[in-house]
């Protein structure tokens, strides 16, 4: 018997050796391809971010880092997506935030990812809901509807569905028209974006002057994803503050019939405390008397159409006008406004300022004068789409009409400080 064995071990072609040899391939070899896979990955996903903009390398660096690590799992198991995203088995519950913006229940075929993050401009991500390895269900509320966002007026939804297909990036495309639909949650309406590859489908609600969107994303075709968003709108129901009920916003202004008209005066500041007048063509939104967590205060929102708008904001005055333009001007990872022209330097009725061109994306125009008065520091922008040339009048016009409230030189208000005697 042992001859027999010893006869057939070598015709096996195996022996401690080689068995040595793939115990080092696992051990060794096939961890550091794991490794140089996941650097690769790094290292793509930086050079997609930072493209044409080297400058930003670090910061792209860093969020790689974060998105693929060297060991463990990258994003969810496929495991945990649900088997019938018909099947609406997870209640959904999100709190109010505590600020007036409601909250919401509803049912949804998996459980929500805690991800519900408040952004320096007011948005939030409610719930973001996995379905399918590169689908998910997003949940956001934007802030309230007039308030600013990324330079420019939020609008109701009606409106904010046809600003984002004009200012979606190249790679993006409209696909049909925009509709209306009756929901439980309100009346919303819904468009749909399409790429080579992915699919998105965007249904934007209001509820007591707060600005929400549902949007499913994912690898087309994908005919069942409207199904999904509407099943769970179907179950969709409002959890209102409390402490500060939802309400319906204030009627807005119509836009003006000429924009360069400077027929009104706009009182920047409550009509009881006002801080400055300026002239403009139409009446401002009414205000919003809120500041948002980067310190930026909306002091008075002119709509000129659709999507141009003159908007006035103050923070306190931690560094000067000049200043504050170039860190403007500075790049970060994500923004999509960039500087199109030099930085000006004027003498206005409304004091020295800065003032510079940006383009934000392919569809949008910025122009901002930034200037100090009184330990505060002020920005006047005017934003309008690339077609809108014309407006550019308006911000010259609104500094040489500006007139500051002298009698109020540090309001109550604005400063946190006792008023003057």
């Amino acid at each position: 018997m042992a001859r027999v064995t010893a006869g057939l071990a070598p015709d096996t072609g195996w022996g401690l050796a080689d068995s040595a040899k793939l115990l080092v391939f696992f051990v060794l070899v096939f961890p550091a391809l794991h490794v140089v896979g996941r650097l690769m990955l790094r290292a793509k996903m930086t050079r997609i971010a930072t493209r044409g903009r080297p400058e930003l390398r670090a910061e792209a660096a860093a969020k790689a880092r974060q998105a693929f690590p060297l060991f463990g799992r990258i994003g969810k198991a496929p495991s945990a997506f649900p088997t019938d995203v018909y099947a609406l088995s997870c209640p959904i519950v999100v709190p109010p935030l505590g600020d007036g913006r409601p909250g919401e229940r509803f049912a949804a075929p998996c459980a929500a990812e805690p991800d519900a993050r408040l952004q320096s401009d007011g948005a939030r991500t409610d719930a973001q809901l996995r379905l399918a390895p590169g689908t998910a269900i997003n949940v956001v509320c934007f802030g309230r509807v007039g308030s600013v966002r990324g330079g420019h007026v939020l609008g109701p939804a009606a409106e904010r569905c046809q600003v984002t297909r004009r200012a979606v990036p190249d790679r993006w495309q409209p696909h049909g028209d925009v509709f209306a639909i009756d929901t439980p949650a309100g009346p919303a309406w819904r468009h749909v974006l399409t790429t080579d590859t992915s699919f998105l489908v965007d249904t934007h609600v209001d509820h007591g002057g707060w600005a929400f969107a549902i949007g499913v994303i994912g690898q087309s075709p994908q005919s069942w994803m409207s199904g999904v968003v509407d099943a769970v709108l179907a179950t969709w129901r409002w959890i209102e503050d409390a402490g500060r009920p939802a309400r319906e916003p204030e009627a807005w202004p119509d836009l003006p019939a000429d924009p360069l008209a400077v027929d009104v005066t706009v009182t920047v500041g409550p009509p009881e405390c006002p801080v400055a007048t300026f002239g403009a063509s139409a009446p401002a939104l009414p205000a919003l008397g809120e500041a948002r967590l980067d310190g930026r205060r909306t002091e008075a929102v002119v709509r000129l159409s659709a999507e141009a708008a003159l908007i006035v904001e103050s923070a306190d005055g931690t560094a000067s006008a000049g200043q504050r333009m170039a860190d403007a001007a500075r790049p970060t990872l994500g923004s999509l406004r960039s500087p199109a022209g030099p930085v000006l330097h004027a003498d206005t009725a409304a004091g020295p300022v800065w003032r510079r061109r940006f383009t934000v994306g392919k569809a949008s125009i910025e122009h901002q004068a930034h200037l100090d008065h009184a330990g505060r520091a002020w920005m006047v922008t005017l934003a309008h789409g690339v077609d809108e040339e014309a407006l550019v009048p308006v911000l010259d016009q609104a500094l040489a009409t500006w007139r500051w409230a002298e009698d109020l030189v540090v309001p109550e208000r604005l400063a946190g400080a006792e008023n003057p005697t």
